[in-house]
C-alpha cells in the first residue's frame, strides 16, 4: 500500500510541478473534508490592553520570519494556500501572494448590538468558529477579540487562534507554543519526553508499561560490543592506532592481522554506505560507483594488493613461521597454566564469596562479575518479552471486542445525528483545584472525577433534549495530551497519547456512578493494551493509514466514529503559573479545542490551567443550543459530588 501510495503521489507531483504535496497519511488526513476540516482552536484570555499592530509585529518576527541555521525560512507553509488535488492534499506555491493582515484580525467590539462581556462571549466565539477559513489563502487565522469586564476595571483581551492540523504536522519544529507566541524565558523549555509521567497521574493513559530491562539489556550489548569492537580496531588496525610512533604497527604481521584488516575495511565500507546510500541519487549506477569508490578509498588507506596478500599467504606456510607460532602458543599455554590459572581462580572464588554474602560483586572483570550483573537483567528482559509477546496475542480479540461488538446499553441518539461540519464551542465555570483535592479519595483518581461529573451533565443534555429514551451507557474515547504540547517545545506527535474505550453510566444511581466508571477504567487497563499500543503506533508512525488501503480506512473511520460519536481529550496538567506572551501580556486562561471530524459529533477537553480546571466542548452545529447544556451543568454536578470511600471496591 505504501509502495503504491508514493508511487502516485511522485506520478502526481509530476503532473502538478506547481504544487508541493502533503507528506501525511494519518487519519486527519484522511477524514478531511471541505465541509468539516481538521482544524484545532485555542482560546487564550490575556490581562491587558490589545494592540493588533504590535501582535502582528511580533508574530511576523518570531514566526513568519523565522530562519534556520541554512538561513532558510523555518515555516515556509504558513506563507502557503492548501487545496485538495486528487484525493490528497498539495501546498500552492503562492509566498508572494501571503499579507498578513488576511490572517491576524481585530475582531468587533459588539457583538449583535452589544459589547462583548461574559454574557456573551462565548456565543461571539461559536459564530468565529461556525464561519470557515477562506480557501484561497493559508489555513490559519488569529482574532483579537476585545472583551469588557463587568466586574472589575481590569483590561483584557481574548486572542483565538484557529489552525489546521497539517501545519503541525507537516513542519515538525511548529509547535503550538510558537502559533501561541508564548514567552519562552520564563519557561522551562526542556522538551519532556511523553513517557515522563505527570501529577496528578491520569488513569487513561501510559496503559502499557515502558521496558525498561530490554532497553538496559540493549545498550549493555551494544557499549560491550562497541568497546570490543574498538579494542579489535586498535590492536589490528594500523591506521586507527593514536600511537603513530609505533611504525611496527603499520605494517601487516600474519594471516591473522591480514583477515583482520579485511574484515574492518567490509565494516568501514558497509557503514559509510549505508550513510550515504540516501545523500547519493537514486540512479542505481551512481549507487554502485559510490560503493566501488568507498572500497578504493579503504584499499588505498591500508595499501592492499594482491602481492601483498600473495606474499603474507606464502610466509604463513612457511615451515620456520609454523614451527615459531607453535612455540609461542606452547609458551602461553604454559604461562597460563602455571602463574595466570591459579590468580584467575582466586578471583572467581572472591567474586563468588562476594556475590553470596555481600550482596555484591566486588570483582567485575571475572565471569561471577558478568553473571552477576546480567543474569537479572536478562531475567527481567525476559519477562518483559513474555509480557509484550502476551499482549500481541491477545491483540485481535481484544481489539475486535473492544471496537466491534455490539452493546445495546450503549445505542444513544447523538450516533445518528446528521452533521453539517460547522462548529460551535462552550466551556464551563472554572473549578478551582483546592475544591478537586477536597473530594478526593484514595480509592480513586481525579478523572474518575471528571467523567463522573461529565456523565451527569449527559444525562441533563439528553432530558433538555427530549429524547425518546436515555441511554443506559454511553460510550466514548479518550486520550491524554501533554501539556508542553501546549506550553513548551513538545511537538504535535510526541504530545498525543493513545485512545481509551470507556463507557460512562447514564441512568445508574449516584453512589454507583463512581463505582462504574472506575472499574471501566480499570478493565481499560486489563483489555485494551492492545488498542492503546495501536492508536500509538498510528499517531506517531501512521501504521494503520500505511498498512491498508484508503478505502478500507474511510469505511473503517467512518463506522468507529459513529459508534464512539463522543471523544474526551484531557490535558496534563502544568506546573508552571507564569506564564505570557512574547509582548509581556498575562495569559489568564487558556482552552484547547480538537475538532471531532467524520461522524464524531461532540469533543469535550479537560483543560487544566494554573490552579483551575475547565470543561471545554466543541461540537457540530447541528447540536445548538444544546450542547451549553453539557458545560452549563458540568460544574454544579462536580460541586454536588458526594461520594464515601466505601462505595469503591478495589
Amino acid at each position: 500500500v505504501t509502495i503504491f501510495r508514493k508511487l502516485w503521489m511522485s506520478l502526481l507531483a509530476n503532473r502538478y510541478p506547481g504544487l508541493k504535496f502533503a507528506k501525511s497519511n494519518n487519519i486527519r488526513t484522511l477524514v478531511d473534508t471541505s465541509r468539516n476540516p481538521g482544524v484545532f482552536h485555542i482560546l487564550m484570555q490575556i490581562r491587558g490592553q490589545h494592540d493588533l499592530t504590535l501582535i502582528k509585529k511580533k508574530f511576523t518576527e518570531h514566526v513568519l520570519e523565522r530562519r534556520d541555521k541554512f538561513g532558510r525560512n523555518s515555516f515556509p507553509y504558513l506563507k502557503l494556500s492548501l487545496i485538495s488535488c486528487w484525493g490528497h492534499y498539495a501546498w500552492i506555491k503562492n509566498i508572494d501572494e501571503f499579507n498578513v493582515d488576511n490572517h491576524i484580525l481585530m475582531n468587533s467590539q459588539n457583538y449583535r448590538g452589544r459589547p462583548i462581556n461574559e454574557t456573551n462571549i462565548q456565543d461571539c466565539v461559536s459564530e468565529i468558529i461556525a464561519k470557515y477559513m477562506p480557501p484561497d489563502i493559508p489555513p490559519w487565522q488569529i482574532l483579537v477579540i476585545p472583551y469588557q469586564q463587568s466586574t472589575t476595571n481590569e483590561q483584557c483581551y481574548y486572542l483565538l487562534v484557529r489552525i489546521h492540523h497539517l501545519l503541525l504536522e507537516e513542519q515538525t519544529n511548529l509547535t503550538v507554543t510558537d502559533i501561541l507566541m508564548l514567552d519562552q524565558l520564563n519557561q522551562n523549555s526542556t522538551k519532556i519526553s511523553p513517557s515522563v509521567s505527570q501529577k496528578p497521574k491520569s488513569t487513561i493513559s501510559n496503559l502499557v508499561e515502558k521496558p525498561v530491562y530490554i532497553p538496559k539489556l540493549y545498550n549493555c550489548i551494544r557499549s560491550g560490543l562497541s568497546n570490543r569492537w574498538n579494542e579489535f580496531i586498535y590492536t589490528y588496525d594500523p591506521l586507527e592506532t593514536p600511537d603513530y610512533s609505533d611504525y611496527s604497527k603499520k605494517n601487516i604481521d600474519g594471516l591473522w592481522q591480514l583477515f583482520s584488516i579485511i574484515l574492518i575495511c567490509f565494516v568501514t565500507v558497509a557503514n559509510d554506505f549505508q550513510r550515504g546510500f540516501n545523500a547519493t541519487q537514486s540512479n542505481p549506477i551512481i549507487k554502485l560507483e559510490f560503493l566501488k569508490n568507498l572500497i578504493q578509498r579503504e584499499i588505498n588507506k591500508r595499501n592492499l594488493s594482491i602481492e601483498l596478500i600473495k606474499n603474507i599467504l606464502l610466509a604463513s606456510i612457511h615451515p620456520v613461521n609454523i614451527a615459531k607460532a607453535i612455540a609461542q602458543y606452547c609458551w602461553k599455554i604454559s604461562i597460563f597454566i602455571t602463574l595466570l590459572l591459579p590468580y584467575y581462580s582466586y578471583c572467581e572464588f572472591q567474586a563468588l564469596r562476594s556475590w553470596l554474602f555481600l550482596d555484591s560483586c566486588l570483582y567485575s572483570n571475572t565471569i561471577i562479575g558478568f553473571f552477576s550483573e546480567y543474569i537479572p537483567i536478562v531475567y527481567g528482559a525476559i519477562q518483559e518479552y513474555i509480557r509484550i509477546v502476551k499482549i500481541i496475542i491477545n491483540a485481535p480479540r481484544f481489539i475486535f471486542d473492544e471496537l466491534f461488538s455490539s452493546d445495546r446499553t450503549c445505542e444513544h441518539s447523538l450516533q445518528n445525528v446528521s452533521l453539517c461540519g460547522r462548529k460551535i464551542v462552550s466551556w464551563s465555570e472554572k473549578i478551582e483545584r483546592e475544591e478537586i483535592v477536597k473530594k478526593l479519595r484514595p480509592e480513586y483518581n481525579e478523572i474518575d472525577l471528571h467523567l463522573l461529573a461529565i456523565a451527569r451533565s449527559f444525562k441533563e443534555f439528553y432530558r433538555e433534549s427530549n429524547a425518546t429514551q436515555i441511554p443506559e451507557n454511553i460510550q466514548i474515547c479518550a486520550r491524554r495530551i501533554l501539556a508542553e504540547h501546549l506550553f513548551q517545545k513538545l511537538d504535535y506527535v510526541s504530545g498525543t497519547g493513545g485512545l481509551v474505550s470507556i463507557k460512562l453510566p447514564i441512568q445508574q444511581t449516584n453512589e454507583r456512578q463512581i463505582e462504574f466508571i472506575h472499574r471501566s477504567i480499570e478493565k481499560a487497563h486489563e483489555s485494551q493494551k492492545a488498542l492503546y499500543l495501536l492508536t500509538l503506533a498510528q499517531i506517531r508512525f501512521d501504521f494503520l493509514t500505511n498498512a491498508l488501503p484508503t478505502v478500507w480506512m474511510k469505511l473503517l473511520i467512518n463506522f468507529l466514529s459513529r459508534r464512539f460519536a463522543i471523544s474526551i481529550t484531557e490535558i496534563s496538567e502544568y506546573e508552571n503559573d507564569d506564564c505570557k506572551t512574547i509582548w509581556g501580556d498575562e495569559v489568564v486562561d487558556l482552552i484547547y479545542y480538537r475538532s471531532p471530524q467524520a461522524n464524531t459529533c461532540i469533543s469535550l477537553t479537560i483543560q487544566r490551567f494554573r490552579s483551575h480546571v475547565r470543561l471545554g466542548i466543541i461540537a457540530d452545529a447541528q447540536l445548538s443550543p444544546l450542547h451549553t447544556k453539557i458545560s452549563n451543568s458540568w460544574k454544579n454536578q462536580f460541586e454536588n459530588i458526594q461520594i464515601k470511600s466505601s462505595s469503591i471496591k478495589k
